[in-house]
């Protein structure tokens, strides 16, 4: 994951220097690139993310109660 964010950082450094220079075909290749960059960052965010919570899942459906908190009552109305 650190080194996808340093390929972000380099490309933003990149882009950013291509745009004071008015270099357009660098910007145009640069913007792309970092686009890519940012999609596979964001999948793999994405996947740690769902792992997290399967994870999560699992370990909450050892704990569960099998609804013993209920409490059945009658309730009526008095006048």
């Amino acid at each position: 994951m650190k080194q996808q964010k340093n390929k972000v950082e380099e490309k933003r450094v990149k882009l950013k220097e291509a745009t004071d220079k008015d270099d357009f075909e660098s910007m145009k290749s640069l913007v792309e690139e970092l686009q890519q960059e940012l999609y596979s960052l964001g999948a793999s965010v994405y996947q740690q993310a769902n792992a997290a919570s399967q994870a999560t899942d699992d370990s909450n459906s050892d704990n569960k109660d099998d609804g013993d908190d209920v409490i059945d009552a009658e309730f009526t109305e008095t006048k």
